[in-house]
């Protein structure tokens, strides 16, 4: 646990700035992963907002706050474009789509925003399976160059869930605390130790334990190993 500058302790702070964290890193991978796509940053950048509207509605994010976090992801995004091409820009300023997300969230159910969430990470992820089965049966056929795109889709999509999920997980749990506040703290556990030491056997002397020195992975095969991991996902997908 962090302490403010009078002792306080400031995990509550320290999450929210973890959510917010997220969000930036969520809009900068997204628009990477699209070559700076303006129409899918844009899409991003308006959900995040809705995102930001929620935790605003609850009392958990200042409007200030909000609209300042918009105006540097939206300035840092326009920064990243130009450097690709001059003539790239958002359509939406900051504010303008701030003002849009408010009035979508005051007519929109909360849980029903979650819920959409929830099914575009159940999407993204169907997407993934199909990638990686594919790249599974042209590997298997030794076609490794018609592959490597569906490895490389398999691990963006991957990325796209993983950063959407801990988003929407992060704020769902800010809000479930605010709302729902815990009536009693958990018992402080005391932990004891035996008084004389345990023997839980012997090593055995003949195995040579010296640590090896691996490798490192090429391009290719880093690519296939993330490709090839299997994530539970949670019961609600």
């Amino acid at each position: 646990m962090m302490l403010g500058k009078r002792g306080r302790p400031c995990e509550t702070k320290n999450v929210e700035g973890l959510s917010l964290a997220f969000k930036l890193k969520s809009l900068v991978v997204e628009a990477h992963l699209t070559n700076m796509n303006s129409v899918v940053i844009e899409k991003n950048f308006t959900a995040i907002a809705k995102e930001l509207a929620t935790l605003c509605a609850f009392g958990i994010q200042p409007e200030e706050r909000c609209v300042r976090f918009l105006s540097m992801a939206h300035e840092r995004i326009l920064k990243m474009m130009a450097k690709k091409d001059e003539k790239a820009t958002l359509k939406s300023s900051p504010e303008a789509i701030w003002e849009k997300a408010k009035v979508q969230i005051q007519t929109d159910n909360v849980e029903a925003f979650y819920a959409a969430e929830v099914q575009d990470i159940t999407l993204l992820w169907k997407e993934m399976v199909q990638a990686k089965d594919t790249a599974a049966v042209l590997w298997n056929n030794e076609q490794l160059e018609e592959a490597l795109p569906y490895l490389q889709a398999a691990d963006a999509y991957f990325k796209r869930i993983h950063l959407k999920y801990q988003k929407i997980s992060i704020d769902h749990a800010i809000i479930d605390c605010r709302v729902e506040p815990v009536a009693k703290k958990a018992k402080a556990h005391r932990v004891s130790f035996q008084e004389t030491p345990m023997v839980m056997g012997t090593a055995q002397a003949d195995v040579d334990r010296t640590p090896i020195c691996p490798s490192k992975p090429t391009q290719l095969e880093a690519l296939l190993l993330r490709a090839t991991r299997e994530f539970p996902m949670p019961c609600c997908l």
